[in-house]
């Protein structure tokens, strides 16, 4: 910055994103001559040069990719995404109407692979009183708008898909709320825990399309255990060693049932919930990209192992997770098979833990792996 005759006045890490196996990249909370910049440092391959606004610092083993948000070399759709005028033309055209955007802001930024927005537009003209609708921009690659679309259309509780173009994905708010704001509870007002009914999951997951059988399937947390367990051992993080063992002697025990579709991302951030007659049923199922042929225990392993995570953010927030999640392991032995759940809980606790930034929670996450693949 100095050699660019800029001053660098504070910075800060905002995020790690360490993908075992592939690249490790940073975000950085920068201030410049007193503007606030987004930037990412990141180990992926790139050939020099390749990539406008892309700058390459070091060399072999060291070298370092750095750009400025709204860059991104894999995303080049996000500097659409984030610019107000462009995205409301394409909104427009997809929509079948006239809008403006009148507010954006960025809820998941996973430099190199996905973004999202929330975007808030009305009418175009429209007075600046009138109150906003609520739509959702996914970024991803530019050959995966079209795939992201066709895979939302696999569920009937999924919001509805357009593309707007190469690496642009707009989506309907989904309705209800997600499972995380069922669980949370900061103020203390719930004296008891939510019931959260098997049920409500269970009609979400088995009114997937039998399309989703057609479509490539995806390594479960398992069959990729041995590298997230390496991953952990590099970090010296607790049951690192032990841990294949406990996993692969639970598996042994139990059956995984069939081929099923299933959404492979399952957690308690993609499940919306509303009130019925009968208690909270499924309203909305978010973040569909991973839908395929798998097995139904891995997508309750992956919400199970996601709701054990939340009391390390918020303990007092998440105190009811515990209880719901006793409840919630109980009520789905009926459809998965015991060994198999537990065994699949601990290899996705070890994934979160094998790229968590905060080494307390990664530390935490293998304890939780341990107990749940030796309980």
């Amino acid at each position: 910055m100095g050699a660019a005759g800029r001053s660098l006045d504070a910075w800060a890490v905002d995020a790690v994103h360490d993908r075992p196996g592939a690249e490790t990249s940073v975000s950085y909370d920068v201030m410049v001559d007193g503007s606030h910049r987004y930037l990412v440092a990141s180990t992926v391959e790139l050939p020099r040069g390749s990539h406008p606004g892309v700058m390459t610092v070091g060399a072999g083993a060291d070298e370092v990719h750095v750009w400025e948000h709204p860059v991104d070399p894999h995303l080049p759709a996000l500097a659409e995404a984030c610019d107000p005028v462009a995205l409301g033309r394409a909104m427009s055209a997809a929509l079948g109407r006239s809008v403006e955007v009148r507010g954006m802001r960025v809820l998941v930024l996973r430099p190199l692979r996905r973004a999202v927005l929330r975007i808030e537009s009305t009418l175009a003209h429209a007075e600046p009183s009138a109150p906003p609708d609520v739509h959702f921009v996914k970024v991803v690659g530019p050959s995966m708008a079209e795939d992201v679309a066709q895979r939302y259309a696999l569920s009937p509780h999924a919001p509805r898909a357009w593309v707007l173009g190469d690496g642009l994905v707009l989506l309907d708010a989904a309705r209800g709320r997600p499972l995380t704001e069922h669980l949370y509870d900061p103020a203390g007002r719930v004296l008891h825990p939510p019931v959260v009914p098997p049920e409500a999951v269970m009609g979400a997951l088995t009114a997937l399309s039998p399309r989703a059988l057609e479509l490539p399937g995806r390594p479960a947390w398992t069959d990729r255990l041995p590298q997230y367990a390496a991953q952990a051992r590099l970090r010296g993080l607790p049951w690192a060693d032990e841990i294949e063992d406990l996993v692969a002697d639970r598996l042994r025990r139990g059956e995984t049932g069939p081929v099923v579709p299933v959404h492979g991302d399952l957690h308690a951030a993609n499940l919306f919930l509303a009130p019925g007659p009968e208690g909270l049923t499924a309203s909305a199922l978010i973040d569909l990209d991973t839908a395929g042929p798998g097995y139904l225990v891995d997508d309750v392993a992956c919400l199970l192992a996601h709701m054990l995570t939340l009391p390390t953010f918020s303990p007092h927030g998440y105190r009811h997770v515990p209880d719901v999640h006793f409840a919630l392991v109980k009520g789905m032995l009926p459809y998965v098979d015991a060994n198999q759940l537990a065994g699949r809980t601990a290899a996705v606790l070890v994934s979160l833990a094998a790229g968590a930034a905060n080494l307390e929670h990664a530390e935490a996450w293998m304890h939780q792996a341990a107990r749940a693949a030796a309980s």
